[in-house]
């Protein structure tokens, strides 16, 4: 079963091209649907200057005429300092302009920093977490992701 999946997660990523390569991140757009994803560098520190222009940049990928949606894979051993997560909580291009994130959560560290996230900001658009790209994916297509 886990064969399939990365075959099919290494399907789905193939949908995507960059837009943005940054040393903490890369940006990418969906060929055809009006999904971004951030996929954070392994072992890199998201701190706030790094959230602003992640989120400068995701606004540049994303066609604003149309409803976003944001799929965002966490790099192994990557973390993000509170300042950073404020700022993701408050910024208005996450929580006002997509309209549902999901994020890829496969380890405890990144599990405990998710539910910090959901307790102290609130979002106002559904932000869900998912064990794989695929799982992820298809929900991101069933909230509407054109």
């Amino acid at each position: 079963m886990t064969e399939n999946k990365d075959i099919e997660a290494k399907d789905i990523l193939s949908k995507f091209k960059i837009t943005k390569k940054l040393d903490y991140a890369t940006i990418y757009r969906h060929k055809s649907r009006n999904i971004v994803m951030v996929k954070y560098s392994n072992s890199s520190i998201i701190d706030i200057a790094n959230a602003v222009e992640i989120s400068k940049n995701s606004q540049f990928a994303a066609d604003l005429n149309r409803p976003v949606f944001a799929l965002t894979v966490p790099g192994q051993y990557s973390e993000i300092t509170s300042e950073a997560r404020e700022f993701f909580g408050k910024d208005h291009f996450n929580q006002i302009v997509i309209q549902a994130t999901a994020i890829i959560i496969k380890d405890l560290t990144h599990r405990i920093t998710f539910n910090l996230y959901l307790k102290f900001n609130k979002p106002i658009s559904p932000i869900i977490a998912f064990k794989s790209i695929p799982e992820a994916y298809n929900w991101l297509i069933d909230k509407g992701a054109k």
